[in-house]
């Protein structure tokens, strides 16, 4: 699975919303399209936002995406 599907796929197991910002251009995390359209390559610096219910827990998880390297569990 791509790491933008893995995005996706983590942000939609929760009903907060997330926003993923590279730059000025923010998108819906939870949008495989939006993700797609950041074309953001390995070392790209983006910014997650959160909020509503469970907004630290998809943080949480999508941080450990990242510093895993998207690596399969």
């Amino acid at each position: 699975m791509s790491p933008s599907a893995r995005i996706v796929q983590t942000a939609q197991t929760f009903s907060g919303d997330i926003s993923i910002r590279k730059g000025e251009k923010v998108v819906d995390g939870k949008s495989m399209l939006d993700v797609l359209t950041l074309a953001a390559e390995k070392g790209t610096k983006l910014v997650l936002e959160a909020s509503g219910d469970g907004a630290q827990q998809v943080i949480d998880a999508l941080e450990k995406l990242f510093k895993t390297n998207f690596a399969a569990e």
